[in-house]
């Protein structure tokens, strides 16, 4: 009977500790490595930086070249928005620089004919001036030349405003053909990076407002870890 207990005895003590073996393997194994010097661990998200290629004015966009997961190059077209009402108003504000310059050469044309008729006006009042002296014409005679002296004044100051309106007129026109070519380039959208097309927002045929979303691109390079 005692040698049965013994036995017993010594088989417990042999099952506890191969369980605290095993559990000392374990806690072991659940135990984290230390890590070297500099080194951090942490619980996160990865993220790279996204850019959206938005439109900078309102327009109905005409063709999206790429789809998502392409690689796309800095400066790369990746969508143009339609721009031939653009186009066509760039033609008006063509022709309206030049009907402006013709405008312009007509005022040219006209001021070099009234600095004629003023330089002759002074001439003949000039003369008449002298003939008045001698008693040869008459006071009213040298009235009307006088007259026509500050008439042909008169005229040549119209030209002359004549021409600064002109000038005016072409300066404006040009700002506009100026303005209309910057939003036409700006209906082709580019990326202003290099990276990956992450989501394609719009399809060709869509209208979309100023600063509506067309793709957004991710860029690879530039990663950062949110810990929490």
């Amino acid at each position: 009977m005692m040698d049965k207990l013994s036995s017993q005895w010594k088989k417990a003590v042999i099952v506890v500790a191969v369980a605290v073996v095993a559990i000392g393997f374990i806690l072991q194994g659940l135990q984290k490595p230390d890590l070297p010097p500099g080194f951090a661990a942490g619980n996160g998200r990865i993220e790279a930086v996204e850019v959206d290629i938005t439109t900078k004015f309102g327009g109905r966009i005409d063709s999206v070249s790429v789809k998502e997961g392409d690689v796309v190059a800095i400066e790369q077209a990746l969508a143009q928005v339609d721009s031939k009402e653009l186009e066509a108003q760039l033609r008006r504000a063509d022709a309206e620089v030049r009907r402006a310059r013709q405008e312009k050469n007509s005022a040219v044309a006209v001021i070099a004919q009234r600095k004629s008729e003023l330089s002759l006006a002074k001439k003949d009042l000039e003369r008449s001036r002298g003939l008045y002296e001698n008693d040869s014409i008459s006071l009213e005679q040298l009235q009307r030349d006088e007259t026509a002296v500050q008439t042909a004044n008169a005229t040549l100051a119209a030209a002359q405003a004549q021409l600064s309106n002109s000038e005016a007129a072409i300066e404006a026109a040009i700002a506009n053909t100026e303005l209309l070519k910057v939003q036409i380039k700006d209906s082709v959208l580019k990326t202003p990076i290099a990276g990956r097309v992450l989501y394609r927002l719009a399809e060709p045929g869509e209208v979309l407002p100023a600063g509506g979303k067309v793709l957004t691109v991710l860029d690879p390079t530039d990663v950062y870890m949110t810990i929490f």
